[in-house]
């Protein structure tokens, strides 16, 4: 998996791209947690990039937007589609999250 991280006045974008399995949530764990403690929060994960998701992925993405949430941010997703967004239906987190179609509509909502 690769990132690229872009923020602007209200918020800050994370692309990702590759797949998102056991290895690389730990990654993306870590990247918002950074995030969480240097007071960025309000996200928007960009999964239009990414092929895969497994429930480490989905976990990681659940457990962040948790503790966003306990600290008063917000994680929204935008992109999501094929497989993964197959992943999200069936676990039913399409509707845990607000999902828009692009980055610029979710950096709007903040």
């Amino acid at each position: 998996m690769k990132y690229q991280v872009i923020e602007n006045e209200k918020a800050l974008a994370i692309s990702l791209s590759g797949e998102l399995d056991t290895v690389t949530a730990e990654i993306l764990r870590e990247l918002l947690n950074s995030l969480l403690q240097k007071e960025k929060k309000q996200v928007v994960i960009d999964l239009s990039g990414i092929s895969f998701i497994n429930s480490s992925g989905l976990g990681a993405i659940v457990s962040a937007s948790l503790s966003f949430r306990r600290d008063g941010g917000r994680i929204v997703l935008c992109g999501i589609q094929g497989m993964v967004s197959r992943v999200f239906e069936l676990t039913r987190m399409n509707r845990a999250f607000e999902v828009f179609p692009t980055v610029q509509d979710a950096m709007d909502s903040f």
